[in-house]
């Protein structure tokens, strides 16, 4: 449980993440919000197969949505990066996919497998915002004219 202890930590949301684009700045920071719930029910102890499901479904869904409208949109701004960008979302569905597969065959009684498969999903998304989504944004700004 120390690892997974150590895994538990809020991501707040701050300004240096906005891509500069409203409705993309907007959903990210509804995400992280939902990462964030996630985190405080795991840490509220409270944390079951039923429960974790229900948030990490919600949180799979919201991304999907969000990766398909996040694409528009920089189809909309003409971002030269979107096809690889496309592609990493498609990656990350994936992996998340297969994650959340083994996660539905796990025991309900195997709670640090739940938490341990439920936070690597968290891990993925947040890699991909941190790593992914803030590649775009001078590009966003600069077809805004900012």
């Amino acid at each position: 449980m120390a690892e997974i202890d150590s895994r538990l930590e809020q991501i707040p949301w701050v300004d240096a993440f906005n891509v500069g684009q409203a409705e993309i700045d907007l959903e990210h920071r509804h995400l992280f919000d939902e990462i964030n719930r996630f985190v405080d029910h795991v840490l509220s102890k409270e944390a079951n197969k039923t429960t974790l499901d229900t948030l990490i479904t919600r949180m799979i869904s919201n991304h999907k949505f969000h990766f398909i409208h996040e694409e528009q949109i920089m189809l909309r701004y003409n971002y030269s990066q979107l096809p690889a960008h496309a592609i990493e979302h498609r990656n990350l569905e994936a992996r998340i996919n297969e994650i959340y597969g083994e996660f539905t065959f796990t025991s309900p009684n195997n709670l640090d497998g739940l938490l341990d498969q439920s936070l690597t999903i968290k891990e993925l998304i947040l890699d991909h915002f941190l790593h992914y989504d803030l590649k775009y944004k001078s590009h966003l700004m600069n077809a805004q004219g900012r």
